[in-house]
């Protein structure tokens, strides 16, 4: 009976014939020079103004990003070896992985075949296959904490000296719910990235958000003048609800991209009682240059039914509310419980199941307090 020793070296084998130079093309080099012909054509800048023009390009440029993915589709089951695989990979796990679109199942898939031993894939290869597996399971809806850590531990383990190593720890520590042993495990996660990668983006902006971290359980104050209806709001009269605090802009394509989400779980959240409100926190540009009047219209387009904070509306002395929460990418989601506590910073993506965890717990709290009646001891 052959050993595993046997078995490692007629892998070898195989994977050093198959890579052997040849005559003949491989699958891999006929997908690569269909890519390399599968491009949009150069703008044309007299042809700017044109809205024909426009909308013909718009639909060409989403016939070829489809034609491209479909390619690299065909790489991944045909040709998962190939040297050049690596290299162009990232623009099809990188669209699947990630919101709007987060495909996990077909990523983890795709990975899957790459990080087989009879693959032949090279170790550039497998490294970029335990990246978008980790990714895929931090954005997965349904995935968990505990597969998304040991997903990005296997990729840092791999690569610890690639640059997303941190990050790749961060996001997957971000999928940890805020429980007390969840804390504790986030924690030591955060300080790790800091000890490891010091030098990181991902360690400093770990470290400029330890005001966040402090600020978890506490009241949150929130404060603002509707940019829509004009109106007065105040985030203490909207204790008993979740409020979601969504840091936007209409200049953001992905802010733009999860819009349509949050207007579905809003429906859903509130189909029976009004449970769940959401704050969009605008960082558009300053109304001399237009930003008011863009975000009325994006709003009023897209039948956006929340209050907008429009952080260049009112006046100030000091930092945005932005800046005070070291808010430095869009889109960010922070999430404010139903005791008007800050329940998380790092919300993106998690909505659909925070969210309900949280009305849960306050419908538990509800019932309990009722059941103790009104003269427990608090």
């Amino acid at each position: 009976m052959p050993t595993t020793r046997h078995l490692l070296a007629l892998t070898a084998a195989l994977c050093f014939t198959v890579a052997a130079p040849t005559f003949a093309q491989s699958p891999g080099d006929e997908i690569i020079e269909e890519l390399a012909a599968t491009t949009v054509p150069a703008w044309e800048p007299d042809r700017a103004r044109d809205p024909e023009y426009r909308r013909q390009r718009d639909q060409i440029i989403k016939t070829v990003v489809d034609q491209r993915l479909a390619l690299l589709a065909r790489l991944v089951r045909e040709d998962p070896g190939h040297p050049r695989f690596a290299e162009v990979i990232h623009e099809r796990w990188r669209r699947l992985a990630r919101p709007p679109v987060t495909d996990t199942e077909t990523v983890l898939t795709e990975v899957a075949l790459v990080l087989d031993e009879g693959s032949c894939a090279s170790d550039s290869s497998r490294t970029e296959a335990l990246y978008y597996r980790a990714t895929a399971l931090a954005y997965g809806r349904g995935t968990s904490a505990d597969d998304a850590i040991q997903a990005a531990e296997a990729f840092a383990e791999q690569a610890p000296d690639d640059r997303r190593a941190p990050g790749s720890l961060a996001l997957a520590a971000g999928k940890l719910s805020q429980s007390d042993e969840d804390r504790a495990r986030s924690d030591a996660i955060i300080k790790r990235i800091i000890e490891q990668w010091p030098d990181s983006k991902t360690a400093r902006d770990l470290t400029r958000v330890s005001k966040r971290t402090d600020a978890i359980g506490k009241p949150f104050e929130l404060t603002f003048t509707d940019a829509i209806t004009n109106k007065r709001v105040n985030i203490k009269d909207l204790r008993g609800k979740v409020v979601v605090i969504d840091f936007w802009a209409t200049w953001c394509a992905p802010c733009r991209a999860e819009i349509p989400e949050l207007k579905r779980l809003y429906a859903e959240w509130n189909e029976h009682e009004k449970q769940v409100e959401i704050i969009g926190v605008s960082l558009d540009a300053p109304p001399e240059r237009g930003g008011l009047d863009k975000l009325k219209t994006y709003v009023k387009d897209n039948e956006m039914p929340w209050p907008q904070y429009y952080l260049e509306g009112e006046e100030r002395t000091g930092d945005t509310f932005a800046e005070v929460w070291e808010v430095r990418a869009i889109p960010t989601v922070f999430v404010v419980d139903c005791e008007g506590n800050l329940a998380s910073f790092n919300a993106r993506g998690q909505l659909e199941r925070f969210v309900p965890h949280l009305l849960e717990q306050h419908a538990a709290r509800q019932g309990a307090e009722e059941k103790a009646g009104p003269n427990a001891t608090p």
